[in-house]
């Protein structure tokens, strides 16, 4: 019997796709989380993200406290760090 010499199988590849401009990993931009804190005192809070080179004043807004159940003035607090003693 003659065995044919066919070459190895060709693996298949990808076309070079163009990377993104790399960044670190996780980075989004430069907004930083922040909690608004409700100002009925009910220790009741939503937390949201915001640029501070485009909005350098603080967040006030209304909006809905659970617990008192009515609308009310929530202000701009930071955000606690995550690190525990």
């Amino acid at each position: 019997r003659a065995a044919s010499a066919s070459p190895p199988p060709r693996r298949r590849t990808s076309p070079a796709v163009a990377s993104a401009p790399s960044r670190d990993m996780g980075q989004k931009g430069k907004s930083i989380l922040l909690r608004l804190v409700s100002e009925a005192g009910t220790g009741f809070f939503y937390t949201t993200r915001k640029n501070p080179a485009r909005t350098p004043h603080k967040l006030q807004f209304v909006k809905y406290d659970p617990v008192v159940r009515r609308r009310v003035l929530f202000t701009e607090k930071k955000m606690p760090s995550g690190k525990k003693r």
